[in-house]
């Protein structure tokens, strides 16, 4: 089931201008992430799927210590004394806490080295993303451009 208003046309294309942007950077770090950003219903899962297979790509989970929302819920629920385990063991990276007490993060182990890793991130885990300097983040920032009856454009 998909739950944004992302074709595999608009899809198919993204992935071609996001290689078309590596190839031209020719970037020399060997480890990458391309860190999804984008509203709500934007595709940013459906992208990071495609881009996944397309570029034979790790997808990075965070985990979060809320409930999950639903089946579809892409993240792995964890709790706030893992948090803090790895908080304390250097692990933990793109932490983004909420204003309801939830912490979003995740950790080193979660990135392959020597190939390019997606993550759907939040805009202030990728604050915090960047400061892991040991890899190239590559920022995409999705725009939801169909009709919606709840847009407010």
């Amino acid at each position: 089931m998909r739950r944004g208003g992302t074709t595999v046309q608009n899809v198919e294309h993204t992935t071609l201008l996001l290689i078309k942007i590596e190839e031209e950077r020719n970037l020399f770090v060997n480890t990458k992430i391309i860190a999804i950003i984008g509203r709500s219903g934007s595709g940013k899962s459906t992208l990071a799927k495609e881009l996944a297979i397309d570029l034979n790509a790790n997808i990075i989970k965070s985990f979060t210590t809320r409930d999950l929302r639903d089946e579809y819920d892409d993240h792995t629920q964890s709790t706030h004394q893992q948090y803090e385990i790895d908080k304390n063991n250097n692990k933990a990276i793109a932490i983004y806490e909420s204003k309801y007490g939830h912490v979003y993060w995740s950790t080193t182990d979660q990135v392959v080295q020597n190939m390019v890793n997606i993550y759907v991130i939040d805009y202030k885990g990728l604050i915090q993303l960047r400061n892991f300097t040991h890899v190239c983040v590559v920022v995409v920032k999705i725009q939801h451009l169909g009709f919606s009856p709840f847009s407010s454009y």
